[in-house]
């Protein structure tokens, strides 16, 4: 017996990959990464979520009239966005984004006329 069991090829690839299997990074056409490559792509990781977040905040900057309305009841429709928002000033633009079934997928996006008018609306 070679002292695992046979069935799991991931537990399998862990024990038994051999030093050239190491090195190519490959077991059973996985691809394994050692502690090293794992540290340096958790590192790759947390810089790409980095980096998006500040992306987000430029997405603000660039689109300050566009707002992000999320937690919407999944029977809340466009019109209903409109409604809602149009107290705060014009919108140019509503949206509740939908599966390709048509169901609500609980977020949309409301776009105003003026900055001012999406600031007064996140107040």
């Amino acid at each position: 017996s070679s002292g695992f069991d046979s069935g799991d090829r991931e537990t399998n690839c862990l024990h038994a990959m051999t030093r050239e299997t190491r090195q190519a990074g490959r077991c059973h056409g996985k691809q394994v990464l050692s502690h090293r490559r794992l540290a340096n792509q958790q590192q790759q990781d947390h810089q790409d979520r980095a980096r998006r977040a500040d992306n987000a905040t430029l997405e603000d900057q660039c689109h300050p009239r566009k707002i992000f309305v999320g937690g919407l009841p999944h029977k809340t429709t466009t019109q209903h966005l409109r409604e809602h928002f149009a107290d705060f000033g014009s919108i140019m633009d509503a949206v509740v984004l939908r599966w390709p079934d048509g169901r609500s997928r609980g977020f949309g996006y409301v776009t105003f006329a003026t900055a001012e008018a999406a600031a007064a609306a996140l107040q």
